[in-house]
């Protein structure tokens, strides 16, 4: 892929690309590079506001654009240099990189794995001829991609009705240490706190995906049924739709570090997640971590993930709020449609089999080594 020889790092590279490296996808990024410690991982991305997720840096190189957005993603796939380790993968992250590393570096043979976080076509907010060429278009570049890895079952369903391979590895709450205190209770007073209204919590970007006019439906409809709650979104978004999200009622806290985001999600009564299409939320997996009830809306992608189908409108996601909140448990979560694949296997079968076997037999005497340490 590049023009000036370079020599082959010791363990083998991932490239991986993103033209929305913030916030979940963020997160979600870093818990795929701890999951394959045998590679190092370079970080090719377009920035987004809020995008420092409060954990240390995974990555061996970072190239961020200039630009933000698919013009800068573009931009930086076509200005490439030899300075960076040549790929033995690449792995591309969400529905514009996938697009444009996929036409820019196809012509170099790159191992491209692509993770969509969510397909464009699924998007409610465009018209159903965007969703059909977007659905077309993802269909055409298919065979531009060795394998998909779906953090859901759903999308992976639908990569397979794309034509391609598939693999399910599923997101994963992970808590850095100094935030594992949280999860045995911590010492958050608002956690313990002894107001008496209920608090009703949410977490990301307010935007279309996240559909704010359901939130706030369902806020509406759960105070018509006599129950008074406190409402929080922790995020921001266009004015626009902060504006109606306080009209409705709903606390709009704008962006807060990382500590502020887990003591909220540590006070909610309930934590309620409206979005109209989904990948597999960290915000989610990671208020199930802190031991909070969730109430879910219905979607395809939740519903494979295990959240129950009876919450598709304001209505009945507010009648599992209000029974969440009379103290009654919630329908335990069921087991994926499908088993879960080990993402550094992945990496395994695409990378030549010599220097696959090189850098297990490497792992193999770093763990023997470690283990002889002890703790």
């Amino acid at each position: 892929m590049q023009t000036t020889e370079q020599p082959r790092p010791a363990q083998p590279v991932v490239w991986h690309v993103t033209e929305a490296m913030g916030g979940g996808l963020a997160t979600a990024i870093h818990h795929f590079v701890r999951s394959a410690p045998g590679y190092d991982h370079v970080l090719l991305c377009c920035l987004r506001s809020q995008h420092q997720t409060g954990e240390a840096d995974p990555f061996t190189a970072r190239r961020p654009s200039r630009r933000s957005g698919p013009l800068g993603m573009a931009e930086l796939l076509l200005s490439l240099d030899e300075h960076l380790p040549p790929p033995d993968v690449v792995h591309v992250h969400s529905a514009w990189a996938g697009l444009i590393a996929r036409l820019v570096l196809f012509r170099h043979r790159a191992r491209i794995v692509y993770s969509p976080h969510a397909y464009y076509f699924e998007r409610t907010d465009i018209s159903t001829a965007a969703r059909t060429a977007a659905w077309w278009l993802e269909r055409l570049l298919a065979p531009l991609t060795r394998v998909v890895v779906a953090v859901s079952p759903h999308e992976a369903q639908l990569a397979e009705g794309l034509g391609c391979a598939v693999r399910f590895v599923p997101n994963v709450a992970a808590f850095p240490d100094h935030e594992q205190s949280l999860l045995s209770g911590g010492s958050s007073t608002a956690a313990h706190s002894e107001d008496p209204v209920a608090r009703l919590v949410t977490v990301g970007r307010v935007e279309p995906q996240k559909d704010p006019e359901f939130f706030t439906a369902t806020v509406r409809a759960v105070r018509r049924r006599g129950v008074e709650v406190d409402a929080l979104w922790i995020g921001a978004g266009p004015a626009e739709l902060e504006d109606e999200l306080r009209a409705g009622g709903v606390q709009v806290t704008g962006w807060v570090d990382r500590a502020q985001v887990l003591d909220a999600v540590r006070s909610a009564s309930v934590y309620v997640h409206t979005a109209a299409w989904e990948g597999n939320p960290l915000t989610v997996l990671e208020a199930e971590a802190l031991g909070r009830p969730l109430a879910v809306r219905s979607i395809p992608a939740m519903v494979s993930l295990g959240h129950p189908e009876t919450n598709s409108t304001p209505e009945e996601l507010a009648d599992t709020i209000v029974t969440l909140l009379a103290g009654v448990p919630g329908v335990p979560l069921r087991d994926p449609d499908r088993p879960p694949t080990a993402l550094e296997g992945i990496y395994d079968e695409l990378v030549p089999r010599p220097r696959a076997r090189r850098v297990g037999r490497t792992a193999r005497l770093v763990q023997t080594a470690l283990g002889l340490l002890g703790p």
